[in-house]
């Protein structure tokens, strides 16, 4: 099953006791629309750079999850996911050699400045969790993600913008 079909499906929004609603995905997908225009980056560019930001997010909760366990990864999406940019994100899931290489692959491949990236970066990450949060149980957040574990199962560089626009 795809990540579409995991936060959309029965896994995630088809489930009474899944944390995915309408107005949470309502909420991720304006507040990307609100980064673009306040950044200047067009939709195509904003599309480019969550996809990227998810492809290292999904590689720093992998490596998580095999040195910290399954609840470190789960916890790290819950504290850190929301609509709102969290400096404290970016410092929990990336080494500062990381975020230098997110800005320049985001850089080549959107031909948005380093430094647009940069101040984006804070604000792109929580929303990337909040979407991975979807899968999580309402009553109970730390019993396990479908929607986190399809993510970390896949194969292949995962689009999450596409995939829920």
């Amino acid at each position: 099953m795809g990540l579409f079909d995991s936060i959309m499906g029965e896994q995630a929004g088809g489930s009474p006791t899944k944390q995915a609603s309408h107005s949470q995905q309502g909420g991720i997908f304006s507040a990307a629309q609100m980064l673009s225009g306040n950044s200047g980056a067009s939709f195509d560019q904003m599309q480019s750079l969550i996809s990227i930001v998810s492809s290292f997010t999904r590689s720093s909760l992998k490596e998580k999850r095999d040195s910290e366990g399954d609840n470190q990864r789960q916890s790290l999406v819950n504290q850190f996911s929301g609509t709102l940019p969290n400096p404290l994100a970016v410092r929990a899931l990336f080494t500062l050699p990381q975020v230098q290489q997110i800005v320049e692959v985001a850089s080549q491949k959107t031909g948005l400045p380093e430094d647009t990236i940069q101040s984006l970066l804070p604000a792109v990450l929580p929303l990337v969790l909040n979407l991975l949060q979807t899968g999580s149980e309402t009553d109970n957040p730390e019993d396990g993600n479908s929607v986190l574990s399809s993510f970390l199962d896949a194969d292949g560089m995962v689009m999450l913008i596409l995939l829920t626009l």
